[in-house]
């Protein structure tokens, strides 16, 4: 099976191209950069293709003789997506739709990655259900996104999976809290914390990620928007505590700004599709600090 990767270049894109290549597909990836993908693939069944997925001329002339396409591609924060509003809209939205166009003239299967930023703030797991409106450029995009997916469903029976992550770890990725404590630790530096200590967050690991994104092929994945996470929130206090247990060092750590948030999705749904999380937490860090 040909299968294409928007968004190639970033961690989770990269992960995904190398467990499809190693299982024997033929994949195609499409990014504005190739950063060292394929250098570290180096694989006569991985294409690369510079692109942007604002451009939807050259997204087809990439990936139209695919049978599916994972839809990593986005400007993927907050901060980021606030920074430059139009572009952000531009990848988020305009690119999904570009994604769907080409997927609708040519039956292309499409596996959007979505983020459980759709979800208004809570103190319990989100379910599936509960997304909505809840004040976020990056949100907003996510969750419009989404909604062209059904519509194209809905309209032209194209076939979509739309997973929603928790905020996801692992070697190559550049953001969130635990990028945050393994950079400061390979710098010998302070921990530097952009949010409450009393935050509570739920992560999951790229290699769980992967088996997720691997599964949603399936017929009975199809058609469904499902989480993708451990199911469990960690405050960040007690998440240093087990990373310093883990390093066997006491780190100092600077908290930036006060503010506190709770960010968990249930993942009931993705267990009864017969996807669990392989790693536990303490697992998935042991592992990423051996190959530090």
């Amino acid at each position: 099976m040909k299968i294409g990767i928007t968004g190639i270049s970033a961690f989770v894109g990269y992960h995904l191209a190398k467990e499809l290549v190693k299982k024997g597909e033929e994949v195609i990836g499409f990014s504005r950069s190739k950063g060292e993908i394929e250098k570290e693939l180096n694989s006569s069944r991985f294409q690369f293709v510079s692109g942007d997925i604002t451009d939807f001329h050259c997204l087809e002339d990439a990936l139209k003789d695919t049978s599916l396409i994972y839809h990593l591609s986005a400007v993927s924060s907050e901060r980021l997506c606030k920074g430059d509003v139009r572009r952000s809209f531009k990848v988020n939205v305009e690119g999904t739709i570009n994604v769907l166009e080409l997927a609708r003239r040519n039956r292309i299967k499409v596996i959007y990655a979505s983020s459980g930023a759709v979800y208004p703030p809570s103190s319990k797991a989100h379910c599936e259900e509960e997304a909505g409106f809840c004040g976020g450029f990056y949100a907003i995009s996510k969750l419009t996104a989404e909604k062209y997916c059904e519509l194209y469903h809905r309209n032209f029976d194209t076939p979509f999976v739309i997973l929603r992550f928790s905020r996801i770890y692992g070697q190559g990725m550049k953001r969130n809290p635990i990028y945050d404590l393994f950079k400061a630790i390979k710098e010998k530096e302070e921990v530097k914390f952009y949010e409450s200590l009393d935050s509570c967050y739920d992560f999951i690991y790229v290699k769980d990620v992967v088996k997720a994104l691997l599964l949603a092929q399936g017929r009975d994945w199809e058609n469904q928007i499902v989480n993708i996470s451990s199911g469990k929130g960690i405050l960040l206090k007690e998440l240093v505590q087990e990373v310093e247990q883990i390093i066997g060092e006491r780190l100092s750590v600077r908290v930036l700004e006060h503010k506190k948030s709770t960010d968990v999705l249930d993942n009931r749904k993705a267990e009864s599709l017969g996807w669990r999380p392989e790693y536990s937490l303490k697992e998935g860090l042991k592992e990423m600090i051996g190959k530090q």
